[in-house]
C-alpha cells in the first residue's frame, strides 16, 4: 500500500508535499536547538539529533495498467477497424472510401462505454476520433437504435447521417429514407444545426437512389416549379391554377391590396387574361414563353450528390436520369453529375411584380378605389392589355335584354281578349250595320270612322271594305281600340336607331373590299390614320370627335380582329402595329 494524504488520497503530489513539510519542520526544530545551545554554551558538543517522523497512513488508489495490458480491455473490433485504413490504397477520395469500409465492418457492432466529453470535428470520420470517443459514439448509436434518442456532440450526429447515406444499418433504400427523415425531424428539434445541410441531403438521397419525388416534396421547391410550369402553359390552365402561380412568383403581394379585398374576382380575371395576352404576344414574336424573359432559359450546371458530406459513390453509373419536377432534371454520364432546370435560383421576380402592381393600380382607377397607386415602370404593352381586359370585363357586366319577337302575336291576341272583357254590353252588341249601296261606298255612315288601313293597329278581321279599298269601317266600340295618331312613328330597332322605309334607298360608300364594314366618315378616318392626312382639319370640317370615331371603328372591326385596332397615345389616335398590315389590305388608300 502507498501512503497518501487525507485530503487527496489519489494525488501523489500532495503526498510529496506533505513529506517535505514534515521534513522541514523537523529540520527547523534541529536548528533551533543548535542555536539555543550555541548562545548558552561556547563549548558545543557534537551530539546526534533525531526527530520524530509523523506516522504515515494508507488508502486505496486506482491501478494504472501499462499500454500493452490496457489494449486487451478494448474490444478487438476497434483495432481491426483501424487496420482497414492501412489496407486501402491512397487516392483522392481516400477518406470517404475508408469511412465506407469501416462503416460496413462496424454495421452491427454495439458497445456500452459512454463518453461525456465534447467531440468537434469538421467532416468527421472514424479515423478522426480517439478510441474513447469512438466507444462513446457506438454507445450512443446503440442506444439510438434501441429507441433512446439523446442529444450528443454534433460530430456524432453527422457520423450517424453519413452512415444512413451509405445505407449502413438499414435493409433497403426505402427504410434508409424513412430513418433519415425521422432522425432529421426528431433530432433537429434537439439541435437545429443538422438542418443546415441535412434537408438538401434528403433530396439528394431520393435522386441518388431513384425514389419517387413525392417522398421528398416537403424538402424541395416543388411549389415554385409547379407555378412556373402553370405559367408556361397558361392557355391550357384555369384561373384557379394560374392566379396562385403568378402570386407565387410575383414580388408584389396582393394580400393587403384594397382592390383585391373589394373586387377579388374582377382583379383575378384581369391579371390572368392580361398575362395570357402578354404571353401570346411574346411567344408570337420570340417563339418562346414569357417565363423565359422573366427567368431566362434553361441552365445546366455541375451537380454533386451529398455535397458537404463524407460520401463514397460505389455505384459509378454510366447513364442515369432523374426528373425531380417538370422544371428540374438530374443526369449522370460516366460518373459525372449535372443538373438542368428552368431558372438559376427560385426567387420572386420583380418584372412580374411590376405587372401585378399595374393591374392593381388600373383596377383601382376603374372602380375609383382609394388610395390610388402611382404609375411605376410598366410597359405600354402591359398597360394596353390590362386596360383592354378591364374594358371587356365592364362590357360583359352590362345586362343583356333580349326580345322574343315570336311572342308578339300571342301578346296581341291576349290584349284583344282583355279589351273585349273590358267592354260594356252596348259596346259588345252594337247596332247592325245597314246595307250599303254603291253610292255610299265613298262616305261612311254615321257613327263610323274612316281610317287608313296602314295606320290602323286593329286586327284585319275587324276591318271591312270593298275590294281593293284601303279604307275600312269600324264600330264605335272597335274604334276605341284604334290609335289616335294619324301618322305613327316609324318602327325602331332594339338599339334605338330609326329603320328606313322599305321603299327607301341608301347610297353606300364605295370601298375597295366588299367585306369592309366601314363607310363614310369612318372609312375616311381610317384612311388618314393608315396613309396619312390632315386629321384636325377633317374632324373640324365634319364636326366630329376622334374618340367617338375610334370607339365606333373598334366596335365595327371587333368581329374581324377580336381586339381593338385603334389606341390613344397622349390623346392622339394611332393604329395598333400588330394589325396595320391587315387593315391596309382591307381599306384602300
Amino acid at each position: 500500500m502507498t501512503p497518501v494524504t487525507r485530503n487527496h488520497p489519489q494525488c501523489g503530489t500532495c503526498y510529496i508535499m506533505k513529506r517535505l513539510t514534515n521534513f522541514l519542520k523537523g529540520t527547523r526544530g534541529l536548528f533551533e536547538d543548535l542555536f539555543d545551545d550555541s548562545f548558552q554554551n561556547d563549548d558545543v558538543e557534537n551530539d546526534d539529533f533525531e526527530y520524530d517522523d509523523p506516522e504515515p497512513f494508507y488508502e486505496d488508489e486506482p491501478i494504472f495498467f501499462p499500454p500493452e495490458r490496457r489494449n486487451n480491455l478494448t474490444p478487438k473490433e476497434y483495432r481491426h477497424m483501424r487496420e482497414l485504413a492501412f489496407q486501402t490504397p491512397f487516392n483522392r477520395n481516400n477518406d470517404a472510401k475508408i469511412f465506407y469500409l469501416q462503416a460496413r465492418y462496424m454495421e452491427q457492432f454495439e458497445d456500452d462505454c459512454p463518453y461525456n466529453g465534447e467531440v468537434l470535428h469538421y467532416y468527421p470520420t472514424y479515423q478522426d476520433l480517439s478510441t474513447a470517443e469512438l466507444r462513446g459514439y457506438f454507445t450512443w448509436r446503440t442506444r439510438l437504435r434501441h429507441g433512446r434518442l439523446e442529444k450528443t456532440s454534433l460530430s456524432y450526429a453527422y457520423l450517424y447521417i453519413y452512415e444512413l447515406l451509405h445505407q449502413i444499418g438499414v435493409k433497403d433504400k426505402e427504410e434508409g429514407l424513412r430513418k433519415f427523415i425521422s432522425f432529421y425531424e426528431q433530432y433537429g428539434a434537439l439541435d437545429s444545426q443538422i438542418q443546415r445541410h441535412a434537408g438538401q441531403w434528403i433530396v439528394d438521397y431520393a435522386i441518388y437512389y431513384n425514389l419517387p419525388p413525392e417522398r421528398v416534396r416537403a424538402y424541395t421547391n416543388a411549389d415554385f416549379d409547379e407555378a412556373m410550369d402553370a405559367m408556361r402553359h397558361c392557355d391550357t390552365v384555369s384561373n384557379e391554377v394560374l392566379f396562385p402561380a403568378i402570386m407565387r412568383l410575383s414580388s408584389y403581394r396582393l394580400d393587403k391590396s384594397r382592390a383585391y379585398k373589394l373586387h377579388p374576382a374582377e382583379l383575378v380575371q384581369v391579371i390572368c387574361e392580361a398575362y395570357r395576352k402578354l404571353n401570346a404576344r411574346y411567344t408570337k414574336r420570340y417563339q418562346r414563353p414569357y417565363t423565359e424573359k422573366l427567368y431566362g432559359r434553361k441552365v445546366k450546371t455541375w451537380y454533386r450528390p451529398f455535397r458537404s458530406a463524407v460520401f463514397f459513390d460505389p455505384a459509378h453509373r454510366s447513364i442515369y436520369e432523374y426528373w425531380l419536377s417538370p422544371m428540374q432534371c438530374y443526369r449522370c454520364e460516366q460518373n459525372q453529375w449535372s443538373m438542368e432546370r428552368a431558372y438559376l435560383s427560385p426567387q420572386r421576380n420583380r418584372d412580374l411584380g411590376v405587372f401585378v402592381r399595374a393591374a392593381d393600380r388600373l383596377v383601382r382607377e376603374s372602380y375609383s378605389i382609394r388610395p390610388a397607386l402611382k404609375a411605376g415602370n410598366e410597359t405600354k404593352t402591359m398597360i394596353r392589355f390590362i386596360e383592354e381586359t378591364i374594358e371587356t370585363q365592364k362590357k360583359a357586366a352590362v345586362p343583356v335584354i333580349k326580345f322574343d319577337l315570336r311572342q308578339l302575336n300571342r301578346i296581341r291576341k291576349s290584349s284583344e281578349i282583355i279589351g273585349r272583357k273590358l267592354m260594356t254590353e252596348e259596346e259588345r252588341d252594337p247596332d247592325p250595320i245597314p246595307s250599303r249601296t254603291a253610292t255610299d261606298a265613298t262616305a261612311p255612315p254615321a257613327g263610323r270612322q274612316k281610317i287608313p288601313v296602314a295606320d290602323s293597329a286593329v286586327p284585319a278581321h275587324l276591318i271591312t271594305g270593298t275590294g281593293g279599298s284601303l279604307t275600312g269601317s269600324l264600330s264605335p266600340a272597335n274604334a276605341a281600340l284604334t290609335p289616335r295618331t294619324q301618322h305613327p312613328d316609324p318602327p325602331t330597332s332594339l338599339t334605338g336607331s330609326v329603320k328606313p322605309p322599305l321603299n327607301s334607298t341608301v347610297s353606300p360608300v364605295e370601298s375597295a373590299s366588299g367585306n369592309c364594314p366601314l363607310s363614310g366618315d369612318e372609312l375616311r378616318f381610317m384612311q388618314i390614320l393608315l396613309y396619312g392626312g390632315d386629321l384636325p382639319d377633317f374632324l373640324s370640317e365634319k364636326h366630329l370627335m376622334a374618340s367617338v370615331l375610334a370607339e365606333t371603328v373598334n366596335e365595327r372591326l371587333y368581329d374581324e380582329f377580336a381586339d381593338t385596332v385603334i389606341e390613344f397615345n397622349e390623346n392622339t389616335p394611332v393604329i395598333v402595329e400588330d394589325y396595320r398590315d391587315d387593315l391596309k389590305g382591307m381599306i384602300p388608300s
